[in-house]
């Protein structure tokens, strides 16, 4: 079991050296993500000051035909005044035209922009979720290593008493086996300094899980942290 805890402190670690990783290209990220967002900020300002010079545009050249329909319904029916009025109409109707298509590809534009939006909320709500379930997880986790370590020390402090019980049983043997009773007093006693050595590295490498795994938490914790950052910077875009 004591190799056990070793590979799973190795484990720990090495994952924690991921998530330290993986939070860097996190933050490389998000600096390239406010660089996208303020270039996407002035596209989106730009793209509303021309709706907005769009929509007066159209509203000068409305205005300008409900004048010029009035001048045709007033003006004399002579041929150069009436070649002037259809004229002045068909330039009106083309930018007309011109405004409509201009107006339809703003439109559409914000469609999409609005879509995108949208699939970045249900992103972000499918990322709220799996945090959720993460941190459920990292409890459980903690729980098992904390009574898995308890068993352990359970165990050996069992293994010590039957020691320590088998020690103070008296012992008759002639003298021919004094040899052997001076190797199993020793065998005893060094179990005994190896039971307490295990306990003590099990203790500390108990302790360095327990810290690992409180890093391990927090390096998760940021890591979700700068996701959500980054969903939100990209749900603004």
């Amino acid at each position: 079991k004591i190799n056990k805890l070793v590979e799973e402190n190795s484990e720990s670690v090495h994952a924690i050296c991921q998530l330290k990783h993986e939070r860097q290209i996190l933050q490389d990220e998000l600096t390239e993500i406010k660089e996208l967002l303020q270039q996407k900020s002035n596209d989106l300002q730009n793209v509303k000051t021309s709706l907005e010079s769009v929509r007066e545009e159209k509203a000068l050249l409305s205005t300008e035909m409900q004048v010029l329909k009035a001048a045709d319904t007033n003006a004399p029916r002579g041929n150069s005044l009436f070649a002037e009025v259809e004229e002045n109409r068909r330039k009106m109707a083309a930018q007309r035209e011109l405004l409509k298509m201009k107006y339809l590809n703003l439109k559409k534009e914000l469609s999409q922009k609005q879509s995108e939006n949208n699939k970045l909320k249900l992103e972000i709500v499918k990322f709220r979720r799996e945090e959720k379930d993460d941190y459920k997880n990292i409890i459980q986790d903690y729980s098992h290593l904390i009574h898995t370590y308890k068993d352990r020390v359970s165990e050996l402090e069992k293994d010590l008493r039957t020691l320590q019980q088998r020690n103070d049983q008296p012992i008759v043997l002639s003298g021919e086996f004094s040899a052997q009773l001076q190797w199993c007093s020793t065998t005893i006693e060094n179990t005994r300094k190896e039971v307490r050595t295990l306990q003590e590295q099990l203790e500390q490498r108990g302790s360095n899980y327990v810290s690992q795994g409180h890093q391990l938490f927090e390096s998760q914790k940021e890591n979700r942290k700068l996701k959500r950052t980054m969903l939100r910077m990209q749900s603004e875009i």
